[in-house]
């Protein structure tokens, strides 16, 4: 149970890191969420930036992704588990 709750809050914690804010501010000095369109995205930061910072911040979130799903299946938390249960795998 605890190693359930300790997956689900490094998952939570990988998957809040705003790769696309955190370029834009520290490498351009712009503060996506008032320049451009408004939105700490990948997109806005590839209009206001180009578009190598905009791939690079799609990359790391490709990267977090399959950081919190590896984690996923590497130990399994409770939604692992009740995937299980609802295919008949038990």
């Amino acid at each position: 149970m605890l190693n359930d709750a300790l997956a689900l809050a490094l998952a939570f914690a990988i998957g809040s890191v705003p790769f696309s804010w955190l370029i834009a501010r520290y490498r351009y000095g712009i503060d996506l969420r008032v320049a451009g369109d408004g939105n700490v995205g990948a997109g806005n930061l590839m209009a206001l930036a180009g578009a190598v910072p905009g791939v690079a911040a799609i990359l790391l979130d490709i990267a977090k992704g399959a950081a919190a799903s590896a984690r996923h299946g590497a130990h399994g938390t409770p939604s692992g588990r009740v995937n299980g249960h609802l295919s008949g795998g038990g």
